[in-house]
């Protein structure tokens, strides 16, 4: 979807913290989502290349990653039962998103290749809402890897990993 489009995870990044700080737009790399899918994901992965003066392919060590948890456990555009879960050998992908929680819109995510690249990924989860998912998420054994939630996927190469909760998010947790 378009920046402007209350749907884009971009518009209300920049509504709510970009537009306060003193970044220069130089240094904002926004996913174009207006943009079709494929040709979205192919000029994200170029813009990552080229700001990280990477070779085609190689993975970016982003230094920092927020993410939030979908009500089911998804994370990104990355959602349970979706292909693009387990393309490893990309770093970006286009997702034609049409089940679980909505909306339905296609969508461009980063891989967990790239995400489990990062230096240092932190989870930003708050309400009594994410509470069920969120201990599923933390203390859920699946029986098989190819049962774990996305967000149970992450899992840093090289770097840390920080959940933080309210109490409500973390109203379920067994401490």
């Amino acid at each position: 979807v378009p920046p402007d489009d209350p749907r884009s995870n971009y518009g209300a990044a920049r509504d709510a913290l970009l537009a306060h700080v003193a970044i220069p737009e130089a240094n904002v790399h926004r996913m174009h989502g207006e943009l079709p899918i494929d040709v979205a994901a192919e000029r994200y992965v170029e813009e990552i290349t080229r700001t990280f003066g990477l070779e085609m392919g190689a993975l970016p060590r982003f230094d920092l990653l927020w993410l939030g948890l979908g009500p089911d456990g998804h994370i990104c555009s990355l959602f349970p039962g979706d292909p693009q879960v387990d393309m490893l050998d990309q770093l970006v992908v286009g997702v034609q998103h049409s089940t679980g929680p909505g909306p339905y819109v296609d969508r461009i995510s980063l891989t967990l290749a790239s995400v489990n690249a990062a230096k240092v990924i932190v989870f930003l989860i708050n309400g009594a809402g994410k509470a069920g998912i969120a201990a599923r998420a933390l203390e859920e054994q699946p029986t098989s890897p190819d049962d774990r939630l996305p967000s149970q996927r992450v899992q840093p190469i090289e770097g840390q990993m920080i959940w933080m909760l309210d109490m409500a998010a973390a109203g379920d947790l067994h401490l």
